[in-house]
């Protein structure tokens, strides 16, 4: 049997039009490839080029099926590495008033809970379930809490030395509002490795949103600390953005280009849009004010953000395009609250269907895996579709769904945002890619 005879293109292989190139995207390996636009059948490539895609995972040896199940089970299975979502305090110095904590009483973490959780963390490693640790730091406020979130860092970095973690990716979110240089330099010393802050759009846009009842001007107050953590750490500028909103993000990019500590790149824009789950009692999504999950539009806004962006030599986190699928089902992801509950996905504040233990008791799957077992038999209508975006998607956002159906169970598909979405992720990050495969007929 030939080489062409046992291997076949992938089911998940998307050929895009890119500026008049078709590059060839694989939505399981996230692999790019400029072909010939008059190419028809990738089996059709020479040797030595169908050897490259092979180890790009355009080409492939299993049946269908075979990969098809092999991505399943991927999606479903636990990670060795722990992301954890520390919540010092859902308490803060900002009404933002969208923020999805608002639903629930504002708190800290006492001193107690979090030495107990700090120990669960410790205690998993113990057992071995885990080798690698990354973690968020979030609120709330967590500059707030300068105790709190000076014994957390300690406390981590006990255990990265104790079980030999080579390197522990740290996020700290935070609005900059609070702390001067040599806190936040204290905080990377003892193991911040990235700094999140938000905006919502230009001035006028951010402070309608971001209201603080000390300070006035919200947007040009956090844009003049904007220099001081971009020298101390990986800087991540969350750009929350609505349907009235977009038409206030170049003046806000023009503003961030004029800042000169921002001129040698070390940064990255996160565009995130704030989206409205239609609830199943029928209550009617605004499309002047609001995303609807599977609204088309977000593609064309997320476009319009890259290539502002990309105009302006401005690095791009593009994970929001596709937040999916997520560690909900995976026995590995954690959202730790302030008193001590565990949750399987990081937006399921106090919503039971999400619980996997607390740190008093310990973490208990069983709930999970159970979830994550219906999930896998619910992707059975995938597969049997031959859905190319199943890596991607993985059946949908279960805590949309939770609030969506009141059920966390079952799929939730969202086709037509992927139809349109994909060719801006991929277009994007074709363009910006340092390193591009082209390949000739």
């Amino acid at each position: 049997m030939t080489d062409k005879q046992k291997r076949r293109a992938s089911l998940f292989n998307h050929c895009i039009d890119i500026d008049g190139e078709a590059v060839l995207f694989n939505a399981f390996t996230g692999n790019m490839a400029c072909v010939p636009r008059s190419l028809n059948n990738i089996m059709d490539l020479g040797i030595d080029q169908r050897r490259q895609l092979v180890k790009l995972g355009f080409i492939v040896d299993s049946t269908p099926k075979d990969e098809v199940k092999f991505v399943v089970n991927t999606l479903a299975a636990p990670s060795r590495r722990m992301y954890l979502v520390f919540t010092v305090a859902t308490r803060c110095n900002l009404k933002c008033s969208y923020c999805f904590e608002n639903r629930e009483k504002r708190s800290v973490m006492s001193l107690e809970t979090l030495d107990l959780s700090l120990h669960w963390v410790e205690e998993q490693f113990a057992k071995g379930r885990f080798s690698d640790l990354s973690v968020i730091i979030f609120g709330g406020e967590p500059l707030l809490v300068p105790n709190q979130l000076m014994r957390v860092l300690n406390g981590l970095k006990n255990i990265r030395e104790k079980h030999n973690i080579y390197k522990v990716p740290i996020l700290l979110t935070t609005n900059a509002l609070i702390g001067d240089g040599s806190l936040f330099q204290q905080l990377c010393e003892l193991g911040v490795t990235q700094i999140q802050v938000t905006f919502d759009g230009d001035a006028p846009v951010t402070n309608a949103r971001r209201k603080s009842l000390r300070i006035t001007d919200v947007y040009n107050e956090t844009l003049a600390r904007i220099p001081m953590l971009a020298e101390l750490a990986e800087l991540t500028i969350k750009l929350n953005f609505t349907p009235q909103t977009v038409e206030s993000i170049p003046r806000f990019m023009d503003d961030l280009s004029r800042i000169p500590a921002l001129r040698d790149n070390n940064f990255r824009i996160k565009p995130e849009p704030i989206v409205r789950y239609q609830p199943g009692d029928g209550e009617m999504i605004n499309p002047s004010e609001e995303f609807g999950s599977n609204d088309t539009r977000l593609a064309k806004a997320f476009d319009l953000i890259c290539r502002l962006a990309e105009e302006r030599n401005m690095e791009i986190d593009r994970s929001a395009i596709f937040n999916t699928p997520c560690m909900a089902f995976r026995e590995s992801s954690y959202l730790l609250e302030p008193d001590g509950s565990l949750r399987s996905c990081i937006s399921a504040f106090g919503m039971d269907s999400f619980s996997v233990g607390n740190v008093r008791k310990g973490s208990d799957h069983t709930g999970q895996s159970l979830a994550r077992r219906q999930r896998v038999k619910d992707l059975k209508a995938c597969v049997e579709g031959g859905c190319a975006f199943l890596p991607m998607c993985g059946g949908g956002c279960p805590y949309e769904k939770e609030l969506v159906m009141g059920e966390v169970n079952g799929l939730l598909c969202r086709h037509d945002y992927f139809m349109a979405a994909l060719p801006v992720f991929v277009g994007s990050a074709w363009r910006t890619a340092k390193h591009k495969l082209f390949l000739q007929a």
